[in-house]
């Protein structure tokens, strides 16, 4: 019989009807006269007999590797033939793991590989192939290197520089004659790098140009681009939709996808790529909004507008310190004025006995005076604005 570890286990021992009311045992040894009985109170082993069967049943709860080996069982301590049942019991590790990894081209991968305690001492290996049958070594491979912790129950694999090529199935293990539990499955996914995604925006009725990139590697596939939330079930909208067309530049690692006379049906999510199977770095993402028409007078209409008024604020301003400018100039006129008044009035004098209205005289001079003064200022300011 052969179990798992961690896994619970039922051994079978049949026995003669005569000795139904006997005792029944299992012990574990290499011979039979001198094995140890396993039926001990508390341990994992518990016995069920069923009389009617002629049969007893030993279930081992949670089996673990120390459980391997030989076992014997029935129900007369003298062992006579046809009275016991010798079992050969192997415990897998475990069954075989599977473990889905995925990394970048140009980038170093690190994994692990699980072993059993018992191929502590084992040599390790991993190779690559879509059968554990016919895998290739790749330890021999400089890029490939092995670290094995003799104190853990796993060693490391490290991959220096992915390749495109390092694409595909590996198994690691510890033991080549490829016993359940002894060997870890990988599938190793390569993207070429991570996935793209574009937010574009058009106006109905204008054409509009999608770019989409892919890796050299890839110049030579189909090129596609389909329309849909999900990429695996979008539809093709080069062959249903004859207002998209594809350019494709072989000398460089993009193509175009023409779109001529948007409709707002057009907005959505759009796929792109190189690669039908969907890997990673070989498509595009694009996030596509359609505006109106009218998106068109805006576009052109408010750059105007606001082109306009910023010449209308220019003019304002200017105007504005103008008239501080003339202000300050009239501001200016006023105090050389009221400056030469009193240069002039302190050259009429009057007694102070004379009365005002008998020397009437002296005040008609000094506005004479006042008045010529005032032309002379009007006539040298103007002379002066003419010089500047």
């Amino acid at each position: 019989m052969s179990g798992i570890v961690g896994q619970p286990v039922t051994l079978s021992c049949p026995y003669p009807l005569k000795h139904r009311n006997n005792r029944k045992f299992l012990c574990k040894g290499d011979h039979h006269d001198h094995c140890t009985d396993v039926m001990t109170s508390g341990s994992r082993f518990t016995l069920q007999d069923d009389v009617s069967s002629s049969s007893f049943l030993v279930i081992v709860t949670k089996l673990e590797e120390g459980d391997a080996g030989t076992y014997w069982c029935g129900s007369d301590s003298t062992w006579s033939p046809e009275k016991y049942t010798k079992i050969e019991l192997s415990v897998e590790w475990c069954c075989v793991q599977t473990h889905n990894i995925s990394a970048s081209v140009g980038y170093p991968l690190t994994f692990s590989c699980p072993h059993s305690r018992r191929h502590q001492d084992s040599r390790k290996f991993l190779c690559k192939g879509a059968q554990r049958s016919s895998c290739t070594d790749m330890l021999s491979q400089r890029r490939f290197t092995l670290q094995d912790d003799e104190s853990s129950t796993f060693f490391v694999v490290m991959v220096t520089k992915l390749e495109d090529s390092d694409d595909g199935t590996y198994w690691c293990g510890s033991d080549s004659k490829w016993i359940a539990g002894n060997y870890t499955k990988i599938e190793l996914s390569l993207e070429w790098c991570c996935v793209n995604t574009i937010k574009m925006r058009g106006i109905v009725g204008n054409s509009l140009i999608l770019p989409c990139l892919y890796p050299p590697q890839h110049w030579n596939n189909d090129k596609f681009l389909c329309k849909g939330e999900q990429r695996d079930n979008c539809s093709d909208v080069l062959l249903s939709e004859s207002r998209f067309t594809l350019q494709v530049d072989k000398s460089s690692s993009f193509f175009l996808v023409n779109i001529t006379k948007l409709e707002e049906g057009d907005a959505g999510t759009y796929w792109c790529g190189s690669d039908s199977k969907w890997s990673a770095g070989n498509y595009t993402k694009i996030e596509l909004s359609v505006g109106p028409a009218s998106l068109n007078l805006v576009l052109y209409i408010v750059p105007a507008l606001l082109f306009l008024f910023s010449i209308l604020f220019a003019v304002f301003i200017t105007h504005k310190c103008k008239q501080k400018e003339a202000e300050a100039r009239k501001d200016k006129k006023r105090k050389k004025f009221d400056a030469l008044v009193m240069v002039g009035a302190n050259k009429v004098s009057v007694k102070p006995e004379d009365s005002v209205y008998e020397n009437s005289s002296h005040f008609d001079k000094a506005e004479n005076i006042q008045e010529q003064l005032y032309e002379n200022l009007e006539a040298t300011t103007d002379a002066y604005s003419v010089y500047m």
